[in-house]
């Protein structure tokens, strides 16, 4: 494989190639040839894997995209504070590498956790003591932790509330939010409307009418921080 490595012998570092008319550019460099000719393209995306092409003249490094920002589900990513469109023809590649991507991010070892739970031959693993709350939004599940770090899972909300079943502390207060009460800062709940609001810090969360009943059965349990 022709690879020109004039002046640059990490790859890791690249967050986005760009297709010109001789060749694969690295994006927003002084590179005046191209860094991978194009019948080498297909062999350097089978070497590297956090690299994926999107459309037909934008190849991105997954380990840079903006998880919060970015949705495949509407077909683009955001790198860098940029939008970057995925074409039908590469949409589902992209898709299987994205969520590749995550899996492998979210399978790594990290020390100190205490639910480990298995999932097509994945462990995910949870720090349950420390989440404040679950989101999911868009394709992915969000998950807060305490000290405002997030980690992403493309296992639907569901399926983290069956795993947190056993944990007394959570309650899924509307279809896309679980909460963990133990972080409650405070709620309300209006009889009459039959609508309730909780917040955790500065995060604000509405309570569903079909989740309400259930959350004002542990109100007695409940100790607000």
């Amino acid at each position: 494989m022709d690879i020109n490595t004039q002046d640059f012998d990490n790859f890791d570092t690249i967050q986005v190639l760009i297709r010109k008319k001789n060749g694969w550019y690295i994006n927003d460099t002084d590179f005046n040839i191209p860094m991978i000719d194009f019948e080498d393209i297909e062999s350097f995306l089978a070497q590297h894997n956090d690299f994926v092409q999107i459309n037909l003249d934008t190849i991105v490094n997954l380990n840079y995209i903006n998880e919060e920002l970015s949705n495949i589900s509407k077909d683009f990513l955001v790198l860098a504070g940029k939008i970057y469109i995925i074409t039908t023809r590469y949409l589902k590649k992209t898709k299987s590498a994205f969520r590749k991507n995550i899996l492998l991010k979210n399978s790594k070892e990290i020390p100190n956790f205490k639910g480990k739970y298995l999932k097509n031959n994945n462990i995910i693993q949870l720090d349950t003591k420390n989440i404040r709350f679950l989101v999911r939004e868009g394709s992915l599940t969000k998950i807060t932790y305490q000290d405002g770090t997030q980690r992403s899972f493309y296992q639907t909300l569901k399926y983290f509330d069956k795993l947190l079943s056993n944990e007394h502390t959570f309650i899924r207060v509307r279809r896309d939010c679980i909460i963990n009460t133990a972080y409650l800062n405070h709620y309300q709940i209006n009889k009459k409307n039959k609508t309730g609001e909780i917040s955790i810090e500065s995060n604000v969360f509405s309570i569903s009418r079909r989740n309400l009943q259930s959350f004002k059965k542990i109100i007695p349990y409940i100790k607000l921080m």
